[in-house]
């Protein structure tokens, strides 16, 4: 049994690359959906926020001389290809996801819009947000931040950070919590403090 009803895990697009120098390492997106799937079998709420850092970073982009907004736009079409990726693998895993996105794309994926969101992760769906908070000069931690309040009934930001494969920070209150490549149920156990 989970220890929360609802997390949201934050994946840095370059948790994707593996150990690959760019892009989408096959067999580190289905080690991570499969650690997500044992997450849900447990009977939590599964909701993610991806980066796109793989693919594009606009702060990069701005660096050299590029217009900032329209790099931090570039970024945010990365995270919605990640997003794809991610979804699809969770399909061939035999879940079920839905992508969701800040920016309108909808021949695409799907808007975001809070009460569908939630009637998702009611039914046992994985949300994957996708585009950060749909604004430039933002990043994807911010829209974690932004999701995690908006679905709080419950939810728990939980951070998965870069290509060290560390879980990252689960943020409970104003008390921080550290660990780094635990099993579903390992983890899911450091978030309820045992």
């Amino acid at each position: 049994m989970a220890a929360y009803k609802r997390i949201l895990l934050k994946l840095s697009g370059e948790a994707l690359m593996g150990d690959d120098a760019y892009g989408i390492n096959r067999a580190t997106i289905v080690r991570m959906v499969r650690e997500v799937q044992e997450v849900t079998q447990l009977g939590c709420e599964v909701a993610v926020v991806i980066g796109g850092g793989n693919i594009f970073r606009g702060v990069a982009g701005g660096s050299v001389g590029m217009d900032r907004a329209t790099a931090d736009y570039m970024g945010m079409l990365a995270t919605v290809m990640n997003a794809l990726a991610l979804a699809d693998t969770m399909r061939q895993e035999g879940m079920t996801a839905r992508v969701m996105s800040a920016i309108n794309i909808e021949q695409v994926v799907e808007p975001y819009i809070r009460p569908k969101a939630l009637q998702y992760l009611e039914e046992g769906k994985v949300v994957i947000f996708a585009a950060g908070t749909g604004n430039p000069f933002f990043t994807t931690d911010t829209a974690a931040a932004l999701r995690g309040d908006r679905a709080r009934h419950e939810s728990h930001p939980v951070s998965r950070a870069g290509k060290q494969h560390i879980i990252g920070i689960a943020i409970l209150g104003l008390k921080r919590l550290h660990f780094t490549n635990l099993p579903a149920q390992q983890f899911m156990c450091c978030l309820d403090g045992a």
